[in-house]
Order: structure tokens, then sequence, then C-alpha cells
């Protein structure tokens, strides 16, 4: 198995990955009682997984072998860090 981490930074130039994903969730003044009894929010389409990275170059990374974060927690993941931030907005 593999992961990917991603380090974030806040600025003020928009992650197009993020505001696709952003643009389908619940809006964020409702209860959780409210957002409980709503329908599940829908999404179809394609991600454009190359815009997840903008701007990090993928050539620089920590690598390492290590588990997964959830019980039993077995190790058997390499794990590959980006070096560089990836800017998102608040």
């Amino acid at each position: 198995y593999g992961v990917l981490g991603l380090l974030y930074t806040v600025g003020n130039t928009p992650n197009e990955f993020l505001t696709a994903i952003e643009d389908h969730l619940p809006d964020a003044t409702m209860s959780h009682r409210r957002l409980s009894t709503a329908s599940s929010a829908e999404f179809s389409g394609l991600l454009d997984f190359d815009k997840l990275y903008v701007g990090a170059a993928t050539n620089k990374y920590w690598a390492y072998d290590g588990s997964f974060t959830t019980p039993p927690c077995t190790e058997i993941v390499d794990w590959r860090v980006l070096q560089d931030f990836v800017v998102m907005t608040q």
C-alpha cells in the first residue's frame, strides 16, 4: 500500500482540487441535528488528482516504511510526504 502526504500552508490562491470537493459539502452553518437528517451530499464527476499537488515538486519527498493510522495499524505502508507545501485558503 502507498500513501501520499501533503503539507498545506494558508494563502490567497484557492486550491482547485479542494474547491471541487468543498463545493459539494453541506453548509457549515447547519446545526449537527439538521446535518444528520439532511440528505447526503452528492458528487458526480471526475476529480483531477493532478490539481491536488499544484505548486509542489513531486520529485522532492520524504519516504519511509510505516503503518496504517487506524487499528490494527498494520505495518505495510510505503509513505511518501512531499517536501513542498501546497497552498489552500481558509
